[in-house]
């Protein structure tokens, strides 16, 4: 029987097994163990740090591991885990329910097997209201605009995302203008 762990040593766990590069990347045994040690102790936690890290170490897990459409229960797991740590941050706004919201978001956009459009634009589109600056995840904001059919509003955005890189990078990524160029065609036919 093995004593339960605190929230801030299994949140410590979650951010070692998803450390993207920051050491070594634990094997597919290793990071099933981990998140399985945890989650049966914590998977109803009122902290909304270690619901985003359950939600975070299933992504990964799905994207280190699984393939396919065996890729859907687990996307399910990641998306359930951010979707409770956002409604906990938003009944105390936090610091956090922007980037809450942003990993959410942009995880019901790029994901088909759990795509929801609808979410996933509301979403970011409160994340993108809420700041002036350059977030490369609301890129997905662009993307589902245009996935929705929205081809004006997505060069509108992918715009603003441009303007807003220029302001705060000192190197200006593509993607904004990929998206306003791919929506513009789309206006155009």
């Amino acid at each position: 029987f093995q004593s339960k762990l605190s929230v801030s040593e299994a949140v410590r766990l979650l951010e070692r097994a998803c450390s993207f590069g920051l050491g070594p990347q634990p094997t597919q045994k290793e990071m099933l163990k981990t998140i399985e040690k945890i989650e049966p102790q914590h998977s109803d936690t009122a902290s909304a740090e270690l619901q985003y890290w359950l939600g975070g170490a299933w992504r990964c897990y799905t994207a280190w591991f699984i393939r396919g459409k065996e890729r859907k229960p687990y996307l399910l797991k990641a998306a359930g885990y951010y979707e409770r740590a956002y409604t906990i941050e938003a009944r105390k706004p936090g610091t956090k329910l922007i980037s809450y919201a942003s990993h959410l978001g942009s995880l019901l956009v790029e994901e088909a097997l759990i795509r929801d459009l609808e979410r996933g634009i509301k979403l970011l589109e409160s994340v993108f209201e809420s700041t002036s600056k350059y977030e490369p995840l609301l890129c997905h904001y662009a993307e589902a605009l245009y996935k929705a059919g929205d081809h004006r509003k997505t060069t509108e955005v992918a715009t603003e995302l441009h303007r807003r890189a220029k302001a705060s990078e000192s190197s200006v990524p593509p993607a904004p203008m990929r998206i306003a160029a791919k929506a513009y065609r789309a206006l155009v036919r």
